[in-house]
């Protein structure tokens, strides 16, 4: 095996459950194990089905019952009769370790859709054996596939670099390729796919657009004389373009995904929707169930779903809330997008690309002839996450309410403004709530803010309703506005603060700078900050660092009494005047302190009493 002597990793795959031990992994021995096993029992060892080693047609379906059946069969009928033997054993041996791995069923069957093509090539070349192939063949194929992205061929070269790992470890063939070489190709394109993904960030959706799509989607949903067709993909991508949702995950949903909440301290309801999330799928289950806050328009849109469900049929007899005119269920996802666009092009003439131009949106097809303009799922989702930040939501939220944004991803998905605009929309929101007694701020001088602020617009007769603009404009002028962590600096001084440089670790973290505001949706923030503070005192008091211990318990207690009890009595007052629904929509972060109010609270105010 000249040019392999290179360390060989595992393929590990999850999605299927195996009735083998989950320690089974690849090697000569295993492999010899298994063609054992195949011929005795002839089937394969799945904990449910009956797939036979000999047919030409593996179908997975039943292991996998929330996926469309896209990609869980493999055809083996296509492959060249002298691969076929071998591409079983790759297939098989591919998908029975599920330890430990992110990839999943699905991604086995695209290296299997490229390795067959890349199968037919080498026959079609005369080469009928894995062993006569080398590095000038396979640069041969590549040279075929050069109008492919970089991330395809990224994609191809993985997959090749997969086939003949398996040959070598499993079989006793003299490879003629060069492993090391294929890697260091696949690394040149990986570099230049990560600089192109970073050079064409999927672009939010311009406001326009976004508006007048929601719109006639809202109207649409709430018109029973539409066709099913036409209202349940409204219904659906009305749900996206709330949650940010993808399309597996929206086909997915049940007919109990849609939770309520009773909150009676705060007399009103809130509600949750439970998605299953396939990105996070691990080496146990295929998918993670994801608890995310659903708005009006969300529970209105399922609820639609839910009711037109009633006068369809279900041959399968599954609960899944969309109920498309396919053979089985959940549909592949070009279904719902292929009845989103067809709507489009019937119903929106703002989305005519002969007529109007959106930067940022695409063509696509609808027919050979025509054409709509139309955002793609992704750029709901982008444009979901952006809203949510510039709204000042903490991206620790944001990712969790996507299902599996890491905070790399966050370039991925948020599109936020450059950080100057960023700011200066930061103090044009804050003063806003502020004019329009939407918040209040807490601090030592917050009255004095406040008054300031009443006396100006008295003083230059303006008015809030007409004069919004012009106020906000010259307040700016008249104060310094910073957001920090858990508060706000706001300076009628323009000159450069002589703590800034530790205003997060001391002064504005402990409450003790004369600068510092806080409002009632910080609360989420004020309230990590005490249960760090709590935790530290509880260890240093364990371990008999009493000087460390006081140190920390005061801070708690200060932390309890300046900022969270505040906060929280405002935030109670905030939702008699505004409601749970308004407050939540605006301010998503704020769900797990609302809805554990009353322990918080309790917890809170007999911390800030306990002694040491």
């Amino acid at each position: 095996m000249a040019k392999n002597g290179q360390s060989i990793n595992s393929m590990n795959i999850t999605g299927i459950e195996w009735t083998l031990d989950r320690d089974f992994h690849f090697g000569i021995e295993n492999a010899k194990y298994m063609e054992a096993l195949i011929d005795e029992i002839k089937i394969l060892p799945t904990k449910r089905g009956n797939i036979e080693f000999s047919s030409n047609v593996w179908d997975f379906s039943h292991c996998q019952e929330h996926k469309s059946k896209l990609n869980v069969v493999f055809n083996f009928n296509s492959i060249p009769t002298v691969f076929i033997q071998q591409m079983k054993m790759f297939v098989l041996l591919s998908t029975i370790n599920c330890s430990y791995s992110k990839n999943k069923i699905s991604t086995i069957c695209n290296e299997f859709q490229r390795i067959k093509n890349y199968l037919k090539f080498l026959q079609k070349n005369g080469i009928n054996s894995i062993s006569s192939s080398n590095d000038q063949i396979i640069d041969s194929y590549i040279e075929t596939k050069a109008s492919l992205s970089t991330r395809s061929l990224e994609g191809l070269y993985t997959c090749l670099i997969h086939f003949y790992e398996f040959f070598i470890i499993n079989y006793n063939y003299t490879i003629n390729v060069d492993i090391v070489k294929l890697k260091e190709i696949k690394v040149l394109h990986q570099v230049v796919n990560q600089q192109t993904k970073e050079n064409n960030k999927t672009p939010d959706i311009p406001k326009d657009f976004y508006n007048k799509v929601v719109a006639l989607m809202i109207s649409t949903m709430r018109d029973p004389s539409q066709n099913y067709k036409n209202r349940s993909a409204v219904c659906a991508y009305l749900i996206i373009s709330q949650t940010g949702l993808r399309i597996t995950e929206i086909q997915t949903l049940e007919t109990d995904s849609l939770k309520c909440l009773t909150l009676p301290n705060l007399n009103c309801n809130a509600y949750f929707l439970t998605y299953k999330n396939f990105k996070s799928g691990n080496a146990f289950k295929d998918f993670i169930n994801v608890d995310i806050f659903a708005n009006e328009l969300t529970k209105e849109a399922f609820e639609t779903l839910l009711e037109m469900r009633e006068s369809r049929p279900n041959k399968d007899g599954n609960s899944y809330i969309y109920l498309p005119d396919v053979k089985h269920l959940p549909a592949a996802p070009y279904t719902l997008n292929r009845a989103f666009h067809s709507f489009l092009n019937k119903k929106a003439d703002f989305a005519n690309p002969d007529f109007f131009s959106y930067p940022g949106l695409h063509s696509v097809k609808v027919t050979k002839e025509k054409l709509v303009i139309s955002p793609t799922v992704k750029q709901f989702r982008v444009h979901v996450c952006t809203t949510l930040y510039e709204r000042n939501v903490p991206l620790q939220y944001i990712q969790k309410f996507m299902g599996h944004l890491s905070k790399e991803m966050m370039g991925y998905y948020v599109r936020p403004k450059n950080q100057k605009q960023e700011d200066a929309e930061f103090s044009n929101k804050l003063l806003n709530d502020l004019i329009h007694n939407q918040a209040s701020l807490i601090g030592t001088y917050a009255s004095d803010i406040h008054k300031n602020i009443d006396d100006f617009i008295k003083t230059k007769k303006l008015n809030i309703a007409t004069d919004l603009e012009e106020i906000i404009e010259q307040l700016n002028g008249q104060f310094i506005i910073r957001a920090k962590r858990g508060g706000v600096c706001i300076k009628t001084s323009i000159r450069d603060c002589a703590k800034d440089a530790r205003t997060n670790e001391m002064f504005c973290a402990f409450n003790v700078c004369p600068n510092l505001f806080h409002l009632y949706y910080m609360v989420d923030i004020s309230y990590s900050d005490f249960q760090k503070t709590k935790q530290t005192f509880q260890y240093n008091a364990a371990h008999g660092y009493k000087l460390q211990a006081l140190k920390e318990l005061n801070n708690s207690k200060a932390i309890c009494t300046k900022r969270l009890i505040p906060e929280m009595q405002d935030l109670r007052n905030r939702i008699d005047l505004l409601g749970v629904e308004n407050i939540l929509q605006t301010y998503p972060n704020l769900s797990e302190i609302i809805f554990n109010y009353d322990t918080i609270l309790e917890e809170v105010e007999k911390w800030s009493k306990i002694t040491f």
